[in-house]
């Protein structure tokens, strides 16, 4: 059981130490969701006949989602990306991903991000 902790700790470092290089390397922003409070505000839509409130940033993504057809979670860092660049944090997105490399040109018409690889 000692060795647990130790091992969390080991790769908690570790994952700072990745982040560091990357923020340092390419010039990364890295920000907190209680700098944008309006992540956590709701709206109302219609599921299925069903109306139900969802986060207004799931509202917006799946307004788009057939436009852009990402996967979920993909959708989510983009649609996130997009609400922070309304604050003034830089509208670009890095990834290796093929997929969104395939689809910078309509993810940047709909949201306004440049997809960077």
């Amino acid at each position: 059981m000692d060795c647990i902790p130790n091992l969390e700790e080991r790769l908690k470092q570790s994952i700072e130490v990745v982040l560091s290089y990357l923020k340092d390397t390419l010039e990364l922003t890295f920000c907190s969701d209680e700098e944008c409070p309006e992540l956590k505000e709701f709206k109302e839509v219609y599921i299925i006949g069903e109306q139900v409130k969802l986060l207004k940033l799931y509202a917006f993504g799946m307004e788009k989602a057939y436009k852009v057809r990402l996967r979920a979670l993909d959708l989510l860092h983009i649609v996130y990306d997009h609400a922070l660049s309304g604050k003034g944090y830089p509208s670009e997105f890095a990834t290796l991903d093929a997929d969104f490399r395939r689809k910078a040109n309509i993810i940047e018409q709909e949201f306004g991000v440049k997809i960077l690889t």
